[in-house]
């Protein structure tokens, strides 16, 4: 039997949650799938994917209309004898829609969270006749809510696959360090993300001058890079956080940061399914995450980790105190929160979900 030929596309370059999601996908699917990368920018993605051997095109897109790009990808799909079509956000989701149109391979659009799509009436059109050629997928129940009150997609062509991280290869082993009041130990605080204001690092920064005279030594480790990074650096300095605040830029390898960690926190003002949350809680480490998108379906308060209003430094700083200060409970809600993504959100079921759908589409196709 021959294996099911995928075009999985994108705009952007990462590194992000849906870029790493896509790396993740692609090199789990098994043998009996052939995947190709078409991309229209160098990067991150690009580097990963030619590391794990996979084929990387380059696409051209030129001009104000993808005229170019979308007879590009007509051509690819047919050079490449392409099965399927597996596209991510809005820009690849209307071109791969007409290149599935003029080309009759399937599509499968996949939607990570809330974007400027819902805002302008000619995107939100655009994704209504995406999803009646396309599959549509999102993320998250409260991404799939957002696509159907907010950009009138109708529900029945919505289906939901949660977000899933290598539950084996982030093992627990009581990963977080607990913070002992009567030790010398610094309690030491992360977070994870794109430095960008709705990832909501200035509201952790503020936090975080709470927290300070109550635990004069605490760390904070922001990871991620961005175009915030200058600003916040200087939020730093104006709060009088040197000492306290750590900028380490992109990291590859979460799994050696994990056992250092007493807190992690998602200060986000909007997300989908975030994968460093799911990854935090699979190493056993408490959370503390704001209360938006999907990440009310992963934690559940009080019992696999704390939800805090968003935009709200005075919530936030209460809610990394209370773990910080209750050692019983941070282990309580650290070890369930592991239970949690192993029972939900293993990278292995979000895989058989996807080769469930690819194989769908194509059946439906012949």
């Amino acid at each position: 039997m021959s294996r099911l030929r995928i075009l999985h596309l994108t705009e952007t370059a990462g590194p992000g949650g849906a870029e790493m999601l896509m790396v993740r996908l692609v090199e789990r699917l098994g043998t009996e799938y052939e995947s190709k990368v078409g991309l229209i920018k160098d990067g991150w993605l690009a580097a990963e994917m030619t590391k794990r051997g996979v084929p990387v095109l380059f696409l051209e897109n030129r001009g104000s209309t993808p005229v170019t790009l979308i007879r590009q990808l007509i051509a690819t799909i047919r050079r490449e004898r392409i099965d399927l079509i597996h596209s991510h956000e809005f820009f690849m989701n209307t071109c791969g829609a007409m290149a599935s149109v003029l080309s009759g391979v399937p599509q499968l659009a996949m939607v990570h969270g809330r974007n400027y799509y819902g805002d302008r009436v000619r995107r939100r059109a655009a994704y209504r006749a995406v999803s009646r050629r396309a599959c549509i997928v999102a993320v998250c129940e409260a991404t799939k809510e957002y696509l159907v009150q907010r950009v009138g997609i109708d529900s029945r062509r919505i289906r939901v696959v949660h977000n899933g991280v290598d539950v084996e290869e982030v093992r627990s082993a009581d990963s977080c360090r607990k913070f002992d009041s009567s030790s010398h130990r610094a309690p030491t605080i992360c977070t994870v993300g794109r430095l960008s204001p709705v990832k909501g690092h200035s509201d952790l920064l503020l936090a975080m001058r709470d927290l300070v005279p109550k635990f004069r030594d605490v760390q904070l480790l922001i990871v991620g890079k961005g175009r915030l990074e200058s600003v916040l650096k200087q939020q730093v300095v104006d709060l009088g956080l040197s000492k306290n605040v750590s900028f380490t830029g992109h990291l590859e390898n979460l799994k050696e940061v994990w056992p250092h960690v007493d807190v992690f926190v998602l200060p986000s003002l909007s997300e989908g399914m975030p994968l460093t949350l799911l990854e935090a809680m699979a190493a056993g480490v408490p959370s503390v995450a704001t209360r938006v998108g999907g990440v009310p379906e992963v934690v559940e308060d009080g019992k696999t980790g704390l939800l805090v209003p968003p935009r709200n430094s005075d919530e936030l700083a209460k809610g990394i105190a209370v773990v910080l200060e209750d050692q019983m409970l941070a282990k309580k809600i650290g070890g369930a929160g592991r239970e949690a993504v192993v029972r939900r959100f293993s990278l292995t079921q979000m895989v058989q979900a996807y080769r469930e759908i690819y194989t769908d589409l194509v059946r439906k196709r012949k």
